[in-house]
């Protein structure tokens, strides 16, 4: 009898690893996935500027277009990814120009502009201290759920995970 309840003790601990594996790979590979999401959106953002003050010698973002490659993004990722299945992907965007004037996207949604100058120091949705020195775009992909492990005393924070673009000229 004492072996099979040492036999039991033990097959549940080793359940409970294997169970725990599995879902620290889950949580693993989303985070890397919602990296890749919020590269994508920075990088594809940082490509719509204004073309007349580009030829001026001003990078001056166009934010609507850039606003609206980010949601194809992400709602592509959000239908084919099947670690983000039915979850809901917020975003937020602000970008940096030569306008000296940042513009701020949450969700589509157009916030307040702020004035700044270089270099800014710039605090993102996540909390983190970026210093602005030339015209940028800085995208933060959120997944608010946060993963579920199927153990009660794991808890996990939301996957958010930010990307920055910065755009030099050759005479800066």
């Amino acid at each position: 009898m004492k072996v099979f309840i040492i036999f039991l003790a033990i097959l549940i601990i080793n359940i409970s690893f294997l169970v725990h594996q599995g879902d620290m790979g889950r949580y693993l590979r989303t985070q890397t996935t919602v990296k890749a999401i919020a590269e994508e959106c920075g990088a594809g953002a940082a490509l719509f500027f204004n073309e007349a003050c580009f030829g001026d010698g001003f990078l001056v973002a166009e934010p609507e277009e850039a606003v609206r490659h980010i949601e194809y993004v992400i709602d592509e990722a959000g239908r084919t990814d099947p670690y983000l299945n039915g979850r809901q992907i917020d975003y937020h965007v602000t970008f940096f120009d030569d306008s000296f004037i940042a513009k701020r996207f949450a969700n589509g949604v157009r916030l307040p502009d702020q004035p700044f100058a270089y270099p800014f120091s710039y605090v993102d949705f996540n909390g983190k201290e970026i210093i602005i020195d030339v015209p940028s775009v800085v995208v933060t992909v959120n997944i608010e759920q946060g993963m579920k492990f199927r153990m009660p005393f794991f808890h996990t924070a939301p996957v958010a995970r930010s990307a920055m673009y910065e755009l030099k000229p050759a005479d800066r």
